[in-house]
């Protein structure tokens, strides 16, 4: 089964040392897939074990329930084995993950492949779990051509999640928030609210009520997306973009392109604030006889002390100028810890490590913040912290 599962699977030609690796992640992602199927199954149930190859994608399906939620086996590392006596029997002869789930395996093949993200469902009457591993991209050629006929060209301009949501309603005709939040990587209350701006921009078309509502493509698309763009970088995030462009030319000279690979953002959505920065006399360019040309470079512009406060207005500082001498208390210090060992944990995370509720944990964080120990760099999503106090 497995071999005939491969042969749908492309081979690059891949050198390790001096002989050809004739495995890639992906083949070790449908072998994890193919595992996992056998352990985790309820043998005692009707339902019959399934492997199927479709055109577009291959399916495992196995009886039972997940014995973890679906945040947890998304998220790696859990796992609940059903049927432990195969489990080490897989692990005796080296073919199975010592966590059980290999979850993180399956999905670094298929972003290996540059495949779309593996997804997984349940079904009910009877008890069902259905794993997809699709063989076909997200960003195909064939996709973008379509979305730039409906859009515009300017649809390449998009931020990356709302590039994502349009691909996947193109390609599954609509879709819907639970099925999106395994395709984007923001809160599922961020999303809801962007999908309603996206609505509201009119690029898609919602029916339905609460969490039934799906979402389609709006084919008779007929606004500006260049004002769309424009109206969407006014939003929560300004002032921290444009202290991120500051940062970046405070030292050398950037183009918009430079700037918005090195900070993450939107090509167009880093022009526009560029615009208004030069025109707060925040930002000079390096040839003012060639603003409009791409690669026009951009600097901080060195201001006086008497534009300073100024500045200083329309920049808030993120960090104060003097540290308190304070110390922390146990639970902030544990918390700086934890950060200054791994900087993209998560609330939830910390919550975790250090027993203390949500709103403990918020509490702290801001706390640290304001006294300058603690910095968060970038969005609140794809973001990371910086650790300043030092430890005795």
């Amino acid at each position: 089964m497995l071999i005939k599962l491969f042969s749908f699977l492309p081979k690059p030609f891949i050198l390790k040392g001096d002989e050809r690796q004739e495995e890639t992640p992906a083949h070790e992602a449908v072998r994890e897939a193919f595992i996992n199927t056998m352990v985790h199954s309820c043998y005692s149930r009707s339902p019959r074990l399934v492997i199927e190859k479709r055109p577009n994608s291959i399916v495992t399906r196995n009886p039972g329930t997940l014995l973890i939620s679906l945040p947890q086996y998304y998220e790696g590392g859990h796992s609940e084995c059903r049927n432990p006596a195969l489990q080490k029997m897989f692990g005796l002869i080296g073919r199975s993950d010592k966590a059980g789930s290999g979850v993180d395996k399956i999905m670094e093949g298929w972003k290996f492949a540059k495949w779309r993200r593996p997804y997984i469902t349940e079904k009910t009457h009877p008890d069902v779990v259905e794993l997809f591993l699709p063989l076909e991209t997200l960003f195909s050629e064939e996709t973008i051509e379509e979305l730039k006929l409906i859009y515009g060209t300017a649809v390449v301009e998009l931020p990356h999640n709302e590039l994502i949501i349009l691909a996947l309603a193109l390609i599954e005709e609509e879709v819907s928030n639970s099925r999106l939040q395994n395709m984007v990587e923001i809160h599922p209350s961020d999303l809801t609210k962007l999908l309603k701006r996206m609505c509201k921009d009119g690029l898609l078309i919602g029916s339905g009520f609460g969490r039934g509502t799906t979402y389609r493509i709006n084919r008779d698309f007929s606004g500006s997306l260049d004002e769309v763009i424009s109206s969407n970088t006014l939003n929560s995030d300004y002032d921290n973009v444009r202290r991120m462009i500051l940062e970046c030319c405070t030292h050398q000279g950037m183009s918009s392109r430079e700037i918005s690979l090195k900070i993450g953002r939107p090509p167009k959505e880093v022009q526009v604030i560029i615009k208004s920065m030069l025109k707060d006399g925040l930002l000079t360019s390096e040839a003012p006889d060639q603003l409009n040309k791409s690669t026009q470079r951009y600097r901080f512009h060195k201001v006086t002390k008497e534009a300073a406060k100024e500045v200083s207005n329309k920049v808030p500082s993120k960090v104060p100028s003097k540290v308190p001498s304070k110390v922390p208390s146990k639970s902030e210090e544990k918390i700086l810890k934890l950060l200054s060992i791994s900087s993209s944990m998560t609330r939830q995370d910390l919550m975790e490590q250090t027993n203390l509720s949500d709103g403990g944990v918020k509490k702290i964080l801001n706390r640290l913040k304001n006294l300058g120990w603690l910095e968060r760099i970038g969005s609140d999503k794809t973001g990371h912290w910086v650790v300043t106090y030092k430890f005795e």
